[in-house]
């Protein structure tokens, strides 16, 4: 997933590998799960805890993943330059670098700072 996602962030097609894994997890994933309909809510696929035993986890990532890759939203997927996790930038200039400014972005800043200041 993270493979397929990081390339996205990075503008590039991922790999036929990253790609036909996260096919193969989407796809043992929709078997371990059931449409849910509620109402007016919106159809969602829901793994199926009692059907996926042990990969449950990994089955409603897979899942989360295909919903996220028919969205629009998919362009607002970044990866963080300090970390390289990936998060979805939802501010208002779409120019976030950092998962988090209190962890990555703050390192990044007093690094900076600091080679500054060691070279003057």
């Amino acid at each position: 997933m993270h493979a397929v996602f990081s390339a996205i962030a990075g503008g590039v097609p991922p790999s036929d590998t990253a790609r036909l894994r996260l096919e193969g997890d989407i796809v043992e994933a929709m078997r371990h799960s059931t449409l849910c309909v509620e109402g007016r809510a919106a159809v969602r696929w829901t793994v199926r805890p009692e059907k996926a035993g042990s990969s449950l986890i990994k089955d409603r990532l897979a899942i989360a993943a295909n919903e996220l890759l028919s969205q629009p939203i998919l362009s607002n997927v970044r990866e963080c330059s300090a970390c390289s996790w990936l998060f979805l930038d939802l501010s208002r200039s779409r120019s976030r670098r950092w998962c988090s400014m209190a962890t990555c972005g703050n390192r990044a800043k007093a690094q900076r700072h600091y080679h500054a200041t060691r070279e003057a």
